[in-house]
């Protein structure tokens, strides 16, 4: 993913190297971000009042990705609100924005995204309801009028906009108001333009899989782009052991099998590709069934074949399958 002209200007003036291609960071990553704190009782009030509100907590065994480097070194302190998000399933995005807000002490404001999602319910939308006194007509704060609140109020929050390339186009374009330099938005109900100081925005997309969109070139431009990639093989098998408690030669097995979809997934095995990913999280599912006392094969066939759901019909996924009993030395049946 190419910078533009003003990314790489912004990064030159911090002092930054500029990459050539994608943003990744091989090198161990210092952990520079302050503990959060306690949640403060009018915090308290507002995570009770806005069920999309959440604080995260620190995760005592996260394995932080060489790629969030550019998150938690630059995105918070920078003068551009937003950063994208991009890469397969299952790389952590999520995690490593919930990661980075409970280190600097954010709040996360999550939306996610569907093709339904409209403007007005972005913003905000008027209700009528005989319950809510004289003339029955009341206000639904949108995630934006939320941000708001929550701007005006001086809370550290982050909007994190989660599978954001499945929404549609006119729901993409009432962000370019919210990130360009303004930093607003307009709401027809007050019939005003609300500004905000510093928002902060997460955007989160799985590209390239089936019901997803291209992002708009103009928003595209405003955000630092970061890709995500899955772990190194041994990082992801030491999480998966610590994770689970599985022995190393289990844990190494399973990222093995992983590697392999994953490879197909991304068209990158023998020509075969499959509409078919292959997340941590099941493999931590298996170590967890295996140590219950499960045979590997049973486990294997539960959570992953179980995962694969419609995909499972097509030539190439079963045939990628089906090979794991000779590459990875799983027998499965599909």
């Amino acid at each position: 993913m190419e910078l533009t002209q003003e990314q790489q200007d912004i990064m030159e003036a911090a002092g930054m190297t500029i990459p050539t291609q994608k943003i990744l960071v091989e090198a161990p990553i210092e952990q520079t971000l302050p503990e959060p704190e306690p949640v403060a009782e009018e915090i308290a009030v507002l995570l009770d009042k806005y069920p999309s509100l959440y604080q995260p907590t620190i995760m005592r065994d996260f394995v932080e990705p060489a790629w969030a480097n550019l998150s938690m070194n630059y995105w918070l302190k920078s003068t551009m609100p937003a950063t994208l998000f991009t890469g397969p399933r299952g790389t952590g995005k999520g995690t490593v924005i919930e990661q980075i807000a409970a280190k600097a002490g954010y709040l996360v404001l999550k939306i996610e995204f569907n093709d339904d999602v409209t403007p007005d319910e972005l913003v905000g939308t008027p209700r009528f309801s005989m319950s809510a006194g004289e003339g029955g007509d009341w206000f639904q704060s949108g995630p934006f009028m939320i941000l708001s609140e929550l701007d005006q109020a001086g809370v550290k929050v982050i909007l994190f906009c989660d599978e954001f390339n499945v929404t549609s186009p006119s729901a993409q374009m009432t962000f370019n108001s919210l990130t360009d330099k303004s930093g607003g938005f307009y709401c027809k109900h007050l019939a005003k333009r609300m500004t905000l100081k510093r928002p902060k925005i997460a955007f989160a997309c799985n590209e390239g899989y089936t019901g997803t969109r291209d992002i708009a070139k103009n928003l595209r431009d405003r955000l630092i782009p970061q890709f995500a990639t899955y772990l190194p093989a041994a990082d992801e098998s030491e999480l998966i052991q610590r994770r689970t408690g599985c022995k190393k030669r289990l844990a190494d097995k399973l990222v093995k099998a992983a590697n392999i979809i994953r490879a197909a997934a991304a068209g990158q095995s023998d020509g075969t590709q499959i509409d078919f990913d292959m997340s941590p999280r099941p493999l931590f599912e298996i170590g967890e069934l295996i140590g219950m006392g499960m045979d590997e094969n049973e486990a294997w066939q539960t959570c992953v074949i179980g995962r694969a759901g419609n995909s499972i019909r097509t030539e190439g996924t079963r045939m990628v399958l089906a090979n794991l009993s000779k590459t990875a030395g799983f027998k499965v049946t599909v």
